[in-house]
C-alpha cells in the first residue's frame, strides 16, 4: 500500500466508508487518496493488479476505483472481476482515458457502477476540471457508496428470504455458495447485461435464468426457455 494517511475532516462519518484506489500512477494515487481521506473515508491504494487483488483477498471494500489499463490492457477488469468475486455488494468505478471509453463499457457491462475519464481529473491544481469538479466528485462517490448500501439492505432480506423459505425464486439452498448465486442475481437481473450461465444438467440453470427475468425490468414481459441442443 501506498500514500501518506491525511486526518479526516471534523466531520467524518462514525463508520468510515473503507475505498481501495488502484492505479499506476502516483500521482493520481496521491490525490483521490488526499482528496477522499479529507472527506472521511478510509482509503488503501494499490499501484497494480497484483497490489490490488492482494488487499482485496484481505479487506472487504465498500468501493473501488480502478484504472482501466496499467501494466496490461485488461488489468482494471481483473480488478472489477476480483473484487466482485470477493464481495458482490462492492462497487467499483473504472478511471479511463477517452480513447478507452468503449472499454469502460464493456467494464460497466461486467458489474462496474460508472467510469471517470482520467483526462478531466486535473493533478496539478486542487479542482478537478470540468466534467468533473471536486462537488460533482464527491456526489458521484456518495452516489456509489449509497448504491452498495442498498445492495447490502437487500442482501440482508434476501438472506432472511431464503432463511425463512428455504428457496428463492424456486431454486431450493441455503448454503453460503447458494446464497451467494442469489446475491449475484440480485445484482445482475437489473442491468442490461447478456448473462450465460453455465453447469451440468439438471443443477437449475433454467431456474437461474428464470428468476433473472422475474427480478428484471422485463417481467413483465414472457419468459420464454428454449433448449438449444434440440435446435437442428
Amino acid at each position: 500500500m501506498t500514500g501518506d494517511a491525511v486526518p479526516p475532516s471534523a466531520g467524518e462519518r462514525k463508520v468510515k466508508e473503507y475505498i481501495l484506489v488502484v492505479d499506476d500512477e502516483q500521482s493520481l494515487r496521491q490525490f483521490l487518496k488526499i482528496f477522499l481521506e479529507k472527506e472521511g473515508y478510509e482509503v488503501d491504494t494499490a499501484s497494480s493488479l497484483e497490489e490490488a487483488r492482494k488487499a482485496i483477498r484481505e479487506n472487504v471494500y465498500d468501493l473501488v476505483m480502478t484504472d482501466l489499463r496499467m501494466a496490461a490492457p485488461d488489468d482494471g477488469l481483473r480488478v472489477l472481476q476480483s473484487a466482485i468475486q470477493k464481495n458482490p455488494s462492492t462497487e467499483v468505478v473504472v478511471m479511463t482515458a477517452f480513447a478507452e471509453h468503449k472499454s469502460a463499457v464493456e467494464a460497466m457491462r461486467l458489474g462496474a457502477y460508472d467510469y471517470v475519464d482520467k483526462e478531466a481529473l486535473n493533478l496539478g491544481a486542487d479542482t478537478i476540471s470540468k466534467p468533473f469538479d471536486l462537488g460533482e466528485m464527491r456526489e458521484f462517490i456518495r452516489k456509489a457508496i449509497a448504491r452498495k448500501e442498498v445492495a447490502v439492505r437487500r442482501s440482508r432480506a434476501l438472506r432472511e428470504e431464503v432463511e425463512e423459505t428455504s428457496a428463492y425464486e424456486g431454486i431450493v439452498g441455503r448454503s453460503g455458495a447458494m446464497v451467494r448465486i442469489f446475491e449475484m442475481i440480485e445484482r445482475v437481473a437489473p442491468t442490461n447485461a447478456s448473462v450465460m450461465i453455465l453447469g451440468e444438467s439438471g443443477t437449475g440453470k433454467e431456474l437461474v435464468a428464470a428468476a433473472l427475468h422475474s427480478r428484471s425490468d422485463r417481467k413483465e414481459r414472457p419468459f420464454v426457455p428454449i433448449n438449444c441442443a434440440a435446435i437442428p
